[in-house]
């Protein structure tokens, strides 16, 4: 819009060019206005992330342990399971 603005003055028409530069100065006004309540929820935005990571650490080394103990405990009684099916089976020699 400035540049418009500068050529128009150049071309020698005025109104366009003071109509351009006045609603670049409403855009940028616009633009400054907003910053502070973008920096404000880039901060909160940041702060949660931190928070969800801070979190969801604890929940995956305990859902993790869970499973693990869980397939311990799964496999200890397999193999108890499998030593009562143990038979004895004597070796009959030849004589």
């Amino acid at each position: 819009m400035i540049e418009e603005a500068h050529n128009d003055r150049i071309q020698g028409n005025t109104a366009d060019a003071n109509r351009l530069e006045n609603e670049a100065g409403s855009a940028i006004q616009d633009v400054l206005a907003a910053i502070p309540a973008a920096q404000g929820k880039a901060a909160s935005d940041s702060a949660n992330n931190v928070l969800t990571v801070v979190a969801l650490v604890p929940l995956g080394i305990l859902v993790s342990t869970l499973i693990f103990y869980a397939t311990l405990r799964t496999w200890r009684s397999y193999e108890r399971l499998k030593l009562y099916e143990m038979r004895i089976v004597e070796k009959k020699t030849e004589a």
